[in-house]
């Protein structure tokens, strides 16, 4: 787990010390298990966290020189203003976390990709508070419609005149 760190379905809340005995640490997804204190994070070079935050505390991320991408779900409402002072922070999905105040993304200068609901879109929309370099963003939200899909997209300023829809099946060649 030098590397790549994952934690899957670990009952209770995960304590995330013994990480400290991985120092090169690049990447760290908690799936389905949750933490409540993130410290141990702060001094690894962790690039890539996925989380399910049990306190809704961020403080120690503040500054993180290595974190690039954070996958955010929250128990509890968090305060994200500690995002601000990530310096590599590019991408950020907060779908699954309870955010009262979104209008903090705005301060993400570096941010490029975002990742929210359609509350949260539309909350963020309304407030004109969309991050000014973000070149990617998702509409996390498993029953939108195709015309609630176009409504968000053309909010962002993208042109939604000729969208279309696709479905089906991708088989490869060796099916």
């Amino acid at each position: 787990m030098d590397r790549l760190g994952g934690l899957h379905r670990l009952p209770g809340v995960v304590d995330l010390a013994p990480l400290t005995a991985a120092p090169r640490l690049r990447r760290l997804h908690l799936n389905r298990s949750t933490a409540a204190d993130l410290t141990p994070v702060r001094e690894l070079p962790v690039e890539s966290l996925r989380v399910t935050l049990a306190d809704g505390d961020l403080t120690s991320l503040e500054a993180h020189p290595h974190l690039t991408s954070v996958d955010l779900t929250t128990t509890a409402p968090v305060d994200i203003t500690p995002l601000r002072t990530i310096p590599h922070l590019r991408g950020l999905d907060l779908s699954g976390a309870d955010v009262p105040n979104l209008s903090v993304l705005a301060d993400l200068l570096d941010l490029r990709y975002l990742s929210l609901t359609a509350r949260q879109w539309t909350t963020l929309l309304t407030e004109a508070k969309v991050p000014p370099t973000l070149t990617a963003a998702r509409l996390a939200d498993a029953n939108t419609t195709l015309d609630d899909a176009l409504t968000w997209a053309s909010r962002l300023g993208l042109h939604t005149e000729n969208a279309f829809r696709v479905t089906g099946t991708l088989k490869t060649a060796g099916e």
